[in-house]
This record gives C-alpha cells, sequence and structure tokens, in this order.
C-alpha cells in the first residue's frame, strides 16, 4: 500500500525538487519564472504552451511547485530557489498545508472572498447523507455561500468554468492517487482522537479533535 509521502502529489512535488537543485530563480512572488517554465514543465512530462506569461499558464506545474514549496521540499534564499537538504519528512498535515496552498493559488471566489471557504462550503454538502452532484451541487454551494453572508455569486459574472467545477478538478489532481486507501489517516485521525467519515460516493474526509479537517481524499 502506498504510503502519503508515495503519492503523485508528493512524487512530483519531489521532481521538481531535483529540477531545482542548487539553484533556480523565482520571481518577487516566488514563483519559478516564466522563461524557465518550459524547462520545469519538460521535468515533470507535463505539456506547457508556447507562450508563458506566468506559471499559472501551466497549472500541473503551479500546483507541482506549491507542494514543493508548501512541503519544505524547495527553500526560498532571496531570488532564488534550492532543493531543501536533507529532504523533510511528508505526512498528512503536510499534505493538508500544500492542497490550502493550491486552493488559493488556483481557486477563485466571484466575490473575492477566502477561495477556502467556497471549499468547506463544497464538502459539508458532500458530506449529506445523498449529496447534491452535477448542477445541483453548484446551485447548492452558490446559496450557502448566501445563506453564510461570504456573497452572492448570481450578482457577479461567473468565469468560463464554475468555481465548484474548478475546486473539484483541484481536489482530484491533489489526492493521494489512485490506489491509495484512508487506512494511514485513520490510524493517525483515531490516534489523535479523531475520526473520518465518507462524503458522499466520492470523497472522504479525516477529522481531527474538534472537527479540524486533516485531509481530503479521493476514493478509488
Amino acid at each position: 500500500m502506498p504510503s502519503v509521502a508515495e503519492s503523485p502529489v508528493f512524487t512530483a512535488a519531489r521532481a521538481l525538487a531535483s529540477w531545482v537543485g542548487g539553484g533556480r530563480a523565482v520571481t518577487p512572488s516566488i514563483a519559478i519564472k516564466p522563461a524557465l517554465v518550459p524547462d520545469a514543465a519538460l521535468a515533470l512530462g507535463v505539456a506547457c504552451p508556447v507562450k508563458v506569461r506566468r506559471l499559472s499558464d501551466v497549472p500541473e506545474l503551479q500546483r507541482a511547485w506549491l507542494t514543493a514549496v508548501a512541503a519544505g521540499l524547495v527553500t526560498i534564499e532571496g531570488s532564488r530557489a534550492v532543493r531543501a537538504e536533507p529532504a523533510p519528512a511528508l505526512d498528512v498535515e503536510v499534505w493538508y498545508a500544500a492542497l490550502e496552498q493550491v486552493i488559493a493559488a488556483q481557486l477563485t471566489d466571484p466575490c473575492e472572498v477566502d477561495s477556502r471557504i467556497c471549499c468547506l462550503v463544497t464538502l459539508d454538502l458532500l458530506a449529506e447523507e445523498a449529496p447534491p452532484l452535477g448542477g445541483a451541487l453548484r446551485e447548492a454551494v452558490e446559496q450557502g455561500m448566501r445563506q453564510r453572508g461570504d456573497g452572492d455569486w448570481r450578482f457577479v459574472r461567473l468565469a468560463d468554468r464554475h468555481p465548484v467545477d474548478h475546486l473539484l478538478t483541484i481536489l482530484v489532481a491533489q489526492t493521494c492517487g489512485k490506489g491509495f486507501t484512508l487506512a494511514g489517516v485513520l490510524t493517525h485521525a483515531r490516534s489523535i482522537g479523531g475520526d473520518v467519515r465518507r462524503v458522499g460516493p466520492v470523497f472522504a474526509i479525516a477529522l481531527g479533535p474538534g472537527g479540524r479537517r486533516l485531509e481530503t481524499a479521493v476514493l478509488s
């Protein structure tokens, strides 16, 4: 059984850290410089557009970069990134911290509130016994955001892709991968007085004391 550290998410982050090696230039916002993005994408084996303006032009690469930085696999020294030596331990808490960074960077709330709120509202809905799916899930999230007072998406122009659809893409991309089970997460959560609950047919959440979320995983 693969461990969290062996998941595709961290495998990609480690590969990117190897590419960084002894030093690569970064922007003031701590992103890979656009001129280096094609080379980094090649190192990860992901597609890259001919013209790159910023790291976010290659979402898969941006996710791996944010994960590598959040996990401490890459450290920033001035205007350069370097591979951390020795590599830090990778566990569920590190995975969750990386997920938060990816959501903050790649998910934009139409009303410009913290994008993690959309994530929590969506996961709460998926936690229902008969969770809404597809268009019903989108409508339910919009209603939930309104009821919380976090904005009314009906009065703003949504992008080509609905935020909920984008969020689910991120969650799937950042999961621990096909074949990974929640056994290790269950053990960890229960050891600190937490629990794990199934949320609909696809997602599961590990909960710590007080309901703090430790992990969201896609079940395969």
